[in-house]
């Protein structure tokens, strides 16, 4: 009996020792950051400096690899179906991990059982615009000229149905009381001359891509979200001082791995993160060009996060209507 225990615990001792060793061996290949979006895009520059930097702390090769489609689901399926050894990361919105199963009837995978939390690493707010021509300077008093308008709603552009530059709308017309039609584009460039002319009122868009229509006033800045004003727009108040709550209108920036990759490892690329997201260059290149609000989790509070934000998401999904599918 007292030697099938002691097997017992060198064994388990082995184990750990092993993993341990693992996560201390890594990387000994080039490791691969896959982004759901193509080229260019604000997560892929985002992606690419953590690629970079990464690179340089380690001594090894970070790639980035773009796998478009499905609202990010082509690439957090591939991620899922990955070797669990951290050389295929995954560097995403909020889409795959917390709302995308309340659009999609069926999907490839399970965020909750398939992918790995390793940190949120960034919180990207988003500003709402107005039409030049809406009678309105801001949020607020877009709300109250909305909730007069019941026979003739205010027209919401977005983005695309159900993605991050919908689902706040839905949110502040509940919260503000008033209806509106929304309007789909396919994607935010495309319907900036509509919003401008007025043939749409009012659409929520990153700030790195509203702020130079704002400042060359082919739009009108309404609130911006966030706890502050931010440096760049001054003048435009946040939701928060408006009194207006609960919109959540931004897109996080995470990573994660395969389901089984080993805590150890988990563990020492979210230190890492962290680490890179605190960097005066990091920060100078990747975060402020662009109104970005690093964060940096442990992954344990990460976790926790995507459980409360899928109960969020949950709701913001059923009141929208949208399906994908």
């Amino acid at each position: 009996m007292k030697n099938r225990s002691l097997r017992f615990l060198v064994a388990a001792f082995l184990c750990v020792f092993s993993i341990v060793a693992v996560a201390q061996d890594y990387p000994a290949k080039p490791v691969k950051l896959v982004v759901p979006y193509p080229a260019g895009g604000a997560l892929d520059v985002f992606a690419r400096g953590l690629a970079e930097h990464m690179q340089a702390r380690l001594k090894q090769t970070f790639v980035v690899e773009n796998r478009v489609g499905a609202t990010e689901n082509v690439a957090a399926n591939y991620v899922a179906k990955a070797p669990a050894d951290g050389y295929t990361l995954f560097v995403c919105t909020e889409a795959p991990l917390a709302s995308n199963q309340f659009l999609y009837k069926t999907m490839s995978y399970d965020p909750a059982k398939d992918l790995k939390p390793i940190s949120l690493m960034a919180r990207v707010p988003l500003l709402m615009a107005a039409s030049p021509t809406f009678p309105a300077k801001d949020a607020k008093e877009f709300a109250a000229v909305a909730r007069t308008r019941s026979n003739n709603p205010v027209a919401f552009a977005s983005g695309g149905v159900g993605g991050s530059s919908h689902l706040p709308i839905v949110m502040l017309a509940k919260n503000e009381g008033f209806a509106f039609n929304h309007v789909p584009y396919n994607g935010i460039p495309p319907l900036i001359p509509d919003l401008n002319t007025g043939r749409v009122d009012a659409v929520f868009g990153p700030v790195s891509v509203m702020q130079p229509f704002v400042k060359d006033n082919v739009v009108k800045a309404m609130a911006v979200q966030g706890e502050t004003r931010l440096k760049s727009l001054p003048n435009v108040p946040t939701f928060k001082e408006l009194g207006i709550v609960d919109i959540k209108a931004q897109v996080w920036f995470a990573l994660v791995g395969p389901r089984n990759m080993p805590d150890a490892l988990v563990a020492r690329l979210a230190t890492l993160t962290k680490e890179i997201l605190a960097s005066p260059e990091f920060l100078s290149k990747y975060v402020e060009p662009f109104s970005i609000s690093p964060v940096g989790t442990t992954p344990a509070e990460f976790a926790s996060f995507i459980v409360a934000e899928r109960e969020y998401q949950r709701e913001r999904v059923r009141l929208s209507g949208a399906k994908m599918d």
